[in-house]
């Protein structure tokens, strides 16, 4: 019952360089860029920051164990087929870090012979390159993406004082890729295996008072996926889902000249996510739909600097759902999520929504619920 909207791919065109340029267009969505092109992009939905918005990719999770935000400029954008935006209080389904909604992005399915290929050339120095094929093989096939991207970012400025300077130090590197095969293993049931890393390099200028002139940030990413679904159980009466990853981020700073005495010359962090989804639901009905959600997550955080930390934690939920069609504009869904992790106490998360459509343009979604975020 959550309210969502469709992206198609008739929105994507050779001017898009992002995700976040798609996501501009939907109703409530708002794009918070840190600087220049090329520096992060994360979403803002109905207020919510973006580490209250929970990112999926095919079902798998982007966010990392720490609760930062996913920048939306490392998403290659020839791959992607369409986005589901869902707004609304969504811990219920998915968890801590879903309090403000969702994005679920999907991949396009590689069922003809295509290859693109776009380049961008723009001011301070910007350079852009995207490329996409994707090959049919089988009963599946395979749908790669490639972004490339480099900018100098210098520019001159007139500061408080009246006096004309440089912004030194202000470019940046990106490269960032996925290979997605889906294959069909049986008369229903499909096999999807997904490979996903960004490279991003940013020179880090400081601010106005205190420039920077040798500091530097790196962010990477790898994700790998397996997923499984079968829709055709017990005759077309029961549907399965399973889906097991790990995400893989690392984020380094060094700064060897720094502009005041005491910052950190260097420091890193690395973050693992490793996990299992299981859902199941009874398609037998017309009148009702219930399901049965498990998962289970192993995650891990290293922090090297002035001080070496390592964290870990294990969690893992159950959430039963139930859908329940009395009329056919009318849907009532009634879920609960058993929520665990070490270090608290087990979290109980209700919800009550409906979603009642009068016609084609328009729809009426109510729920209630509770809310909940995990430390980081």
């Amino acid at each position: 019952t959550l309210s969502t909207e469709r992206i198609d791919p008739t929105q994507f065109s050779k001017s898009v360089t992002s995700a976040s340029a798609v996501l501009d267009q939907a109703l409530g969505v708002r794009i918070q860029r840190s600087g220049n092109i090329g520096r992060a992009e994360q979403i803002q939905l109905r207020g919510a920051g973006g580490h209250q918005v929970g990112i999926f990719l095919e079902g798998i999770p982007l966010h990392s164990s720490r609760g930062a935000a996913v920048d939306l400029s490392t998403l290659p954008i020839l791959a992607l087929d369409h986005i589901l935006v869902s707004r609304g209080a969504a811990s219920s389904a998915y968890g801590s870090g879903a309090q403000g909604g969702v994005l679920d992005l999907k991949l396009t399915d590689p069922q003809h012979h295509e290859m693109a290929v776009h380049t961008r050339l723009g001011s301070l120095g910007l350079a852009q390159a995207d490329a996409g094929i994707r090959v049919p093989i089988g009963d599946g096939g395979l749908n790669t993406a490639l972004h490339l991207e480099r900018g100098d970012g210098d520019f001159e400025f007139e500061d408080i004082n009246g006096r004309r300077r440089t912004r030194d130090n202000n470019g940046h590197e990106k490269a960032g890729g996925l290979i997605y095969g889906r294959w069909q293993a049986g008369q229903s049931t499909r096999i999807g295996m997904l490979l996903e890393g960004v490279h991003d390099r940013r020179q880090e200028p400081g601010s106005e008072q205190f420039p920077t002139l040798s500091a530097a940030s790196e962010r990477e990413r790898m994700l790998t996926g397996l997923q499984l679904v079968s829709p055709g159980l017990l005759k077309g009466r029961a549907a399965i889902k399973a889906a097991t990853w790990s995400v893989h981020r690392r984020y380094a700073f060094r700064n060897p000249s720094p502009s005041l005495s005491g910052e950190p010359t260097a420091f890193s962090m690395l973050d693992s996510r490793t996990g299992l989804r299981v859902n199941a639901s009874w398609e037998g009905s017309v009148h009702h739909r219930p399901q049965a959600t498990m998962e289970g997550h192993f995650e891990s955080a290293v922090t090297k600097g002035e001080e070496n930390r390592k964290e870990t934690r294990m969690s893992g939920a159950f959430t039963g759902g139930w859908s329940v069609y009395p009329h056919r504009s009318l849907t009532v869904l009634t879920m609960a999520r058993m929520d665990n992790a070490e270090g608290r106490e087990p979290v109980w998360v209700p919800k009550v929504g409906f979603r009642y459509a009068y016609n084609e343009a328009i729809h009426l979604n109510g729920n209630i619920g509770r809310l909940f975020r995990d430390p980081s």
